[in-house]
């Protein structure tokens, strides 16, 4: 029930952006990764639109803000299932956000080429179908092997 709105990666917004955050009247926004992923400008630009409560979420690298995102939202995971896609390409994670809101479970970003121990960890407490995005040159069965045991 919330929408998902793009920035630039320096943080700066279309147009089109800043004049539907303006006519909503937006009172909290929350920025998805850190300063190297959205820019400050954000921040800034959410504030001259008097936005009062702007929270960013991010982590040491994408798979760890994929896990904060996971963690934050978790009250929301109300399905039973988890979706992996690679943290190397953005379309098969942004695709899979929709299905993921759809059946109620979170999306999750695995690095194809290195098993990363907390997305593991994370991974093996989830219960249910494991949906995995894209093929196997985006996400291997050796990738899914070393993550899914």
């Amino acid at each position: 029930g919330t929408p998902i709105l793009f920035a630039k990666p320096d943080g700066t917004f279309d147009q089109s952006t800043i004049d539907y955050i303006a006519r909503t009247r937006a009172t909290s926004a929350c920025i998805l990764g850190g300063t190297a992923a959205v820019g400050s400008n954000a921040e800034a630009t959410l504030e001259i639109l008097s936005v009062p409560n702007v929270s960013r979420l991010y982590g040491a690298s994408r798979y760890d803000t994929s896990l904060a995102i996971c963690n934050a939202y978790r009250s929301l995971f109300t399905g039973n299932g988890t979706i992996i896609a690679t943290g190397t390409s953005f379309p098969d994670a942004l695709a899979g956000g929709a299905f993921g809101a759809k059946k109620g479970i979170p999306v999750v970003l695995v690095n194809p080429r290195a098993r990363i121990a907390n997305v593991a960890n994370y991974l093996s407490g989830r219960t249910g179908t494991i949906y995995i995005l894209g093929g196997t040159g985006a996400v291997s069965d050796k990738c899914v092997a070393d993550y899914i045991r």
